[in-house]
């Protein structure tokens, strides 16, 4: 009876370092940052054109 009572001890020892483990593993897990993160410039540009020039049209009044 006394190898039967030390083989339960040592399966619960077992059983709370594995618990143990997966909790560790958990919380490496959720502080961990896989992404670099990396420096970055704002640079603002528009998107017009500022040009000179002469528009010719040939426009017509029709009176109903």
């Amino acid at each position: 009876m006394k190898t039967r009572f030390n083989f339960i001890k040592l399966l619960i020892a077992l059983f709370s370092v594995f618990v143990c483990l997966v909790i560790v593993y958990q919380i490496y897990c959720y502080f961990y940052v896989s992404v670099a993160t990396e420096y970055a410039t704002i640079i603002e540009c528009e998107d017009t054109e500022t040009v000179t020039g002469y528009f010719l049209r040939d426009e017509s009044i029709k009176v109903y």
